[in-house]
């Protein structure tokens, strides 16, 4: 077999596809490619980085504001406020689970999702699902707007 480089009609040298010449030029091309990725991928996940930091500083604020309507429990004698609303959960889809964007949010905290993709569970706010849902719809809002899709889902426990 001859050599893949450009132009060359040398045989191959042991089990590179390039003649001896061009083995180590072969080489050289490789690790410029692969330092190149490396550096592509890092500039993604700071880009990753500084779009969920701006979500959950969204989402904080979107919490810090909410005033949840209380809830009022009837027991056996009297009748109970609960000053939070109604107790739930709140979390954060972002499909399809096969993106860029899905492999480094598994790395960074998030869990995969039932139905397929990735999601992010709020855990803060107590059991408050009104201040949950604020959180995480500005969360998603954040999200969509940085071109990532993204929705929310709650639940009442």
């Amino acid at each position: 077999m001859t050599c893949a480089w450009e132009d060359c009609k040398k045989r191959e040298y042991r089990a590179s596809k390039y003649c001896f010449a061009h083995k180590e030029k072969a080489r050289d091309r490789w690790k410029e490619l692969m330092a190149k990725k490396e550096r592509g991928r890092k500039d993604r996940d700071i880009r990753f980085s500084k779009i969920q930091a701006d979500a959950v500083e969204a989402g904080m604020n979107a919490a810090k504001k909410c005033i949840p309507e209380p809830m009022y429990v009837e027991g056996v004698k009297e009748i109970y406020k609960v000053d939070k609303g109604v107790c739930g959960f709140a979390w954060v889809v972002h499909k399809p689970g096969n993106d860029s964007f899905s492999y480094w949010a598994r790395k960074n905290g998030w869990e995969r999702h039932y139905y397929g993709g990735v999601q992010w569970w709020c855990f803060d706010f107590g059991q408050s699902m009104e201040i949950k849902v604020a959180y995480c719809q500005a969360f998603s809002k954040s999200l969509n707007e940085a071109g990532i899709k993204a929705h929310y889902g709650s639940r009442i426990d």
